[in-house]
């Protein structure tokens, strides 16, 4: 379709730009960009870097390739220099940082909008499809927001069951759009404000490690500080689980689910002291599933969302979104794999010695009241 064919044709076109600017590194195949871009839709970034000479000399080459094989440019939309406003937020360069803003008229944009789809039983999906570009662009920076995000797209491919013609019904979205206007609520009137500092991204800060794994019996995972293992935990797969993820006890189709749960277990335990600090958090996990959930914060199914959503929850409390995730071979994955299968009927369970000097701790039962977005919040 039209849109499709419009992102291949802008993305050849910004690659074909951006080329301008790549010097290799001798016989590397690394390169030195001196100006990089980005697009969003039709609105082009660039970024440079070199004495202000050098800059205005590289901003200009960029407008000149972009006038020769480039659309035309909203020349009265442009701004350049330390503080610019692009996807309506604005971005503040300084020699320590980059500031991020979004703007108090922006949120509250955002907020009766979300408003008015909640008071109506049907959505036009045009005006879905704009909403959807507004909540993506603020969830930059409330990465928390992004798999409730999935559930609106989700609306816009299922297909029709009954609504007016060119729309979707509210029901559909209700869940999303709930717990969209409580991150709203929670940012205030706004501006919301994301300061990334330099320090933060190349510091060395201390190293927390969290891994986990699951058997279609159990879950397990552990907490190490630095090189040494200082907390575990194990659980059996509970009743509540077993009804609400619609899974059966014993069953391989479980896992996948089942070791996503793992991950947020472990998370909600150990969230005090991973919250606070600006840390190296490695949740390692033998699915990728885990990985792009922690990471990206996606999920593909109704039972994975509810993980997501409630990871993101957490992570709503963190100052810092985690580091690292990274892909373990379940070969090198004993310790919470042997936890994780303490409950198989069909295993021999012997305690790892590496946990002898670990703390144990307690897994509460996974009622509905252990979820927090199980229930809409008080609008």
């Amino acid at each position: 379709g039209g849109p499709l064919a419009y992102a291949s044709i802008a993305a050849v076109l910004i690659r074909c730009i951006q080329s301008l600017f790549c010097g290799h590194m001798g016989r590397r195949s690394h390169t030195i960009e001196e100006l990089k871009l980005q697009l969003y839709v039709d609105d082009p970034l660039a970024v440079a870097r070199g004495t202000p000479l050098r800059c205005r000399r590289l901003f200009s080459m960029f407008l000149l390739a972009f006038l020769v094989i480039g659309p035309p440019l909203a020349w009265h939309k442009a701004s350049w220099g330390m503080e610019i406003i692009w996807t309506g937020l604005q971005y503040i360069m300084t020699g320590t940082s980059v500031i991020v803003t979004v703007p108090e008229d922006k949120l509250a944009d955002l907020r009766i909008i979300t408003q008015g789809f909640m008071n109506h039983n049907v959505i036009s999906i045009s005006a879905l499809r704009s909403y959807i570009g507004k909540v993506q662009s603020i969830a930059s920076l409330l990465y928390a927001i992004r798999p409730f995000v999935s559930y609106l797209w989700a609306a816009l491919q299922a297909p029709l069951d009954g609504p007016p013609y060119g729309h979707v019904w509210k029901t559909r979205i209700s869940h999303a759009l709930d717990w969209i206007w409580s991150f709203l609520q929670m940012c205030g009137e706004g501006p919301l404000v994301r300061e990334f500092t330099v320090q933060s991204y190349y510091g060395h800060p201390q190293r927390l490690r969290i891994g986990t794994d699951a058997s279609p019996y159990g879950l397990g995972g552990w907490l190490m500080k630095e090189d040494a293992i200082v907390g575990f935990f194990y659980d059996e797969v509970q009743e509540e689980d077993l009804q609400r993820f619609n899974i059966e006890r014993g069953s391989a189709e479980a896992q996948q689910v089942l070791e996503c749960l793992a991950a947020l277990v472990a998370l909600k335990i150990w969230l005090p002291i991973w919250s606070q600090h600006r840390i190296s958090l490695t949740v390692r996990a033998d699915n990728m599933t885990v990985l792009a959930m922690v990471s990206r914060m996606k999920a593909s199914t109704n039972s994975l969302r509810i993980i997501a959503c409630e990871m993101a929850m957490l992570l709503t409390q963190s100052c810092y979104m985690p580091w690292v995730a990274e892909h373990t071979p379940g070969v090198q994955h004993g310790v919470a794999d042997a936890l994780s299968r303490k409950f198989d009927p069909h295993y021999r369970y012997s305690h790892p010695a590496v946990l002898d000097t670990a703390t144990q701790c307690h897994v509460p039962r996974r009622s509905d009241s252990w979820y927090l977005t199980l229930k809409a919040p008080a609008q």
